[in-house]
């Protein structure tokens, strides 16, 4: 196998290509290109008798330039005097920028055939030419397709004004007779088999999984649904909670403890309780101290709330051993007629037409 793969990779191919001609009948351009090639080794001897793979490449601009279309001609036989014969165009296509042999562009660039042979494992590089003028007579074949169209030319004279009269014309239907006056006519075919126009509608009904169609068949729509079953409701599951497992029906369940970042396994040991002693006030398990800032100087919330009271002319407040006495009696000239009040809330003593005491520094 060694030996022969030197042999190969040193034998020189002797190509005689012959592209035939074909006259151009009609619209008939062949697509191809008739190739035939002897092989000889370095002695001259040829290879007959053999079945080779051959990988065709149609390269543009240069040798190793872009490949426009690639195709393989596989078990191509050598005859007795090691000729093979093929037609580039009619291989199996395996590459290039164009998908059909038709569709390379001939005319954009110089264009490279590489020849390629498998006879044993691998593809051997049997040499690139360039194509010469004939293959490009495939371009000739555009010439079938028409081109653009050409700009428009020069408006014509005005011709003679027609005889409007000779254009009205009148359509008539007669039976399933169509005729045009002055004209000719045709006769309507209506393979309707019937007179009745109406009794081709149809409507259609949905009965459970079946739809059916009047003056018809019916179709069981569930023979269409891929459920693997002919139970419609055994997809149906429910969500269930029991402590931290949730679980689905006919279906598995998960811990969500587990998706909690708790770093402990006990989901109370975050609740904490608040407590008072005297001004001091503390949160349960290490959450801290605060002091009380209200200077009460006893825990009794009502001891400050006070009355006042009027003892002939002495005024004075309640909840006091001791009390400042006010001494009403220079008020009390009658000179004229006015009345006193008291207002806790603000602490103010009030004299109808006269002056006000603030009596807050008595409590």
């Amino acid at each position: 196998m060694r030996n022969i793969k030197v042999i190969l990779r040193q034998f020189v191919l002797l190509l005689t290509v012959f592209l035939c001609y074909s006259e151009l009948f009609a619209q008939t351009v062949p697509m191809g290109l008739n190739y035939q090639a002897v092989a000889r080794d370095q002695k001259g001897d040829e290879l007959v008798n053999r079945t080779i793979d051959v990988r065709m490449s149609v390269i543009s601009g240069n040798p190793t330039g872009l490949v426009e279309w690639e195709e393989i001609h596989s078990g191509i036989a050598t005859n007795p005097f090691g000729l093979f014969t093929l037609v580039i165009g009619d291989g199996i296509r395996t590459g290039g920028t164009v998908s059909n042999f038709d569709e390379i562009p001939w005319s954009g660039d110089i264009h490279f055939l590489k020849v390629e042979i498998k006879f044993d494992q691998e593809f051997l590089d049997m040499g690139t030419s360039r194509f010469l003028s004939v293959p490009y007579a495939l371009f000739s074949r555009k010439s079938l397709t028409p081109g653009p169209a050409g700009p428009l030319g020069p408006k014509g004279d005005k011709g003679d004004s027609g005889d409007p009269a000779s254009d009205d014309q009148v359509l008539s239907l007669e039976g399933n007779i169509l005729s045009i006056s002055n004209g000719n006519s045709v006769t309507l075919y209506f393979d309707d088999a019937d007179a009745d126009p109406e009794n081709e509608i149809q409507y259609l009904t949905l009965l459970g999984d079946s739809l059916l169609i009047t003056k018809g068949n019916g179709v069981k729509l569930s023979d269409f649904v891929d459920d693997a079953d002919a139970d419609p409701s055994n997809e149906l599951q429910n969500l269930s909670l029991d402590e931290y497992t949730l679980s689905i029906s006919k279906g598995n369940m998960v811990t969500l403890r587990d998706s909690v970042r708790d770093d402990d396994a006990d989901p109370g040991n975050e609740i904490q309780t608040l407590l008072k002693n005297g001004n001091t006030i503390t949160l349960s398990k290490g959450g801290g101290t605060v002091i009380d800032e209200v200077n009460d100087a006893d825990p009794d919330p009502t001891n400050e709330i006070q009355d006042l009271q009027l003892n002939g002319n002495i005024l004075t407040i309640t909840i006091n051993d001791t009390p400042t006495e006010i001494d009403l009696s220079d008020y009390l000239d009658n000179t004229d007629d006015q009345q006193i009040s008291y207002d806790p809330g603000t602490n103010i003593l009030s004299l109808e037409n006269g002056g006000t005491s603030d009596l807050s520094d008595l409590r």
